[in-house]
């Protein structure tokens, strides 16, 4: 077993902005898949974070979750300048942004994304089983509306505050960071589902266009490619494994050690 463990998914965007930074950098690594029903109920993973969610890493005897976390802990050690470098006021823009994302970048995805990916006709395969709230908004007549407001409203504010006129990247010109591999795979992920068009934020719009062309996009991405529109096609249990499944497929085209959690 590799020293370095990524308990992970292809559907979790901070699972995807962990391990494309790896690929990027070329940094071996183990990924475990952990499924949705496994991530409450897996001693494995609660030894390792008491909130149970991916992605988790497990560096020889360290565990870190968060994946903010996560992705400075691994530039710090292995020394990802470009990733995050270490001039005093560029890192701090990227942790204004990183303490930003998970109020607002990360409830985007959650109040679109979410809602769609788990559909009326999934929660009824599944029996109603989840967060009460959860599920209202899912049901919600009016989610796409409601979703696409929290959209334009969090857009704006990256818009107006994380694109500085000489800035082609979140806080920096010269290259992504990890800044960019958080906020890209929220925004990617209901822009690639046919929820959201960008067009009216022209920064971000031009941004995305950047980060579409970075190395492993498409391995990285191959759980989104595959799921499509779900929008006017409504997800499915079987559309959602099936993307899922891509997703992993995907990650050992490209090398990488995969196996699955063992359920308890």
């Amino acid at each position: 077993m590799s020293e370095l463990i990524l308990f992970g998914s292809p559907a979790s965007p901070p699972s995807r902005a962990v391990y494309w930074a790896c690929l990027l950098n070329e940094l071996e690594f183990e990924y475990v898949q952990t499924e949705i029903d496994q991530m409450g109920a897996s001693a494995i993973i609660r030894s390792h974070n008491p909130a149970c969610q991916v992605p988790t890493l497990v560096d020889g005897d360290f565990a870190l979750a968060e994946m903010p976390a996560i992705l400075a802990y691994l530039s710090d050690k292995h020394g990802w300048e470009d990733l995050y470098p270490s001039d005093i006021q560029t890192r701090a823009k990227i942790n204004q942004y990183l303490h930003f994302h998970h109020n607002f970048t990360r409830n985007l995805s959650m109040r679109l994304m979410g809602t769609h990916v788990i559909s009326t006709r999934i929660l009824d395969a599944m029996g109603n089983v989840g967060d009460e709230v959860f599920m209202q908004l899912v049901r919600d007549p009016n989610k796409l509306a409601n979703g696409q407001a929290v959209v334009t409203q969090i857009a704006s504010l990256i818009e107006e505050s994380y694109f500085p006129d000489t800035c082609r990247y979140l806080c920096t010109e010269e290259s992504p960071t990890i800044a960019d591999l958080a906020c890209f795979e929220e925004v990617m992920a209901v822009n690639e589902a046919k929820l959201f068009e960008f067009s009216a934020f022209p920064k971000m719009a031009a941004w995305m266009e950047a980060m579409h062309d970075l190395p492993f996009y498409e391995p990285v991405h191959r759980y989104n490619i595959q799921l499509g529109d779900i929008r006017e096609d409504s997800n499915t249990i079987e559309r959602l494994v099936s993307a899922v499944e891509a997703g992993v497929n995907a990650l050992e085209q490209c090398k990488v050690r995969v196996s699955a959690l063992a359920r308890d």
